[in-house]
């Protein structure tokens, strides 16, 4: 539902492109990945702007003596407003993003060829087959911040922008599951571990309801 309402919002914007001067492209990196922007003059103090950014990453990670193949993406679409109090290149912005940022983790056995789950160590295959998490975050997060550069300043062709803000994305929701090779009697014990080992994975990303967000960008406006 929330996925819906965000999707109708963007595409409420499109009509009011044909109603107010001004329009810029402005390609963006940062703290979001890269991206591209659409922003539109509405009045001396006023703009709005849709984009999309996205990056992806991945690296090997040990936590709690766990071995990860780790895989961050991050996938945003933003729908913002700015204000140019001083009807300059200062502004503040709000407005809300459609967050599907994600981390997915698969853990790896070690060089012996066991699990280390809870303290308690299990050989992989004969008693636990794969381990695997994730993060996830509020899939609509509101945002503020501020800026300085106007791509849609009159009589601007080119320009440069950059962003300070927060992406509140509420509080991560975490995941692991594993999986008891077939007919393994410590089962219950394995699942027990792994609940213990959940409990520290949300310990070690709670303090991720806040998300900076840096970005500096060039413009071009038609």
């Amino acid at each position: 539902m929330k996925y819906r309402i965000l999707i109708a919002a963007l595409l409420s914007l499109i009509p009011l492109l044909t109603y107010a001067d001004g329009l810029a492209v402005t390609g963006r990196l940062g703290s979001t990945g890269g991206g591209v922007e659409l922003s539109k003059l509405y009045s001396e103090k006023f703009t709005g702007r849709i984009g999309f950014n996205t990056f992806n990453y991945n690296t090997g990670l040990t936590r709690n003596n766990i071995n990860y193949d780790f895989h961050l993406k991050l996938q945003t679409a933003t729908a913002l407003a700015d204000w140019y109090p001083y009807a300059g290149i200062f502004r503040v912005s709000g407005g809300l993003i459609l967050n599907r940022n994600r981390v997915d983790l698969n853990a790896q056995p070690n060089s012996g060829n066991t699990y280390t789950i809870n303290g308690r160590v299990y050989t992989s295959g004969s008693e636990a087959q794969s381990l695997n998490g994730g993060v996830r975050f509020n899939l609509i997060a509101p945002y503020i911040g501020i800026g300085w550069g106007n791509p849609v300043e009159k009589q601007k062709k080119w320009g440069l922008v950059s962003d300070i803000g927060l992406m509140l994305q509420g509080a991560p929701k975490t995941n692991l599951d594993v999986t008891c090779a077939p007919g393994y009697s410590g089962c219950a014990s394995l699942q027990n571990d792994t609940a213990a080992e959940r409990s520290k994975l949300d310990s070690s990303v709670s303090n991720f309801k806040l998300l900076p967000v840096l970005t500096i960008g060039a413009s071009y406006q038609f």
